[in-house]
């Protein structure tokens, strides 16, 4: 099983990109949030990339 894609920066809104909302479900994180991902993105030689959060709920469990 392949664990979810985040998105590129560009697609994130500002909630999201701030670690306000969830990048999975969109609601509004508590204290209890896990990171989900990096989310890249460059403007030039800019890195604007960010680490976006999810609730622990939203995130993949991972399989190996």
């Amino acid at each position: 099983m392949r664990a979810a894609t985040v998105p590129t920066v560009w697609n994130l809104s500002r909630p999201v990109r701030d670690g306000k909302r969830c990048v999975r479900c969109f609601l509004p994180l508590d204290d209890d949030s896990v990171p989900a991902g990096i989310a890249r993105g460059y403007w030039g030689a800019h890195n604007l990339s960010v680490t976006v959060y999810a609730h622990p709920g939203c995130t993949p469990t991972p399989t190996g």
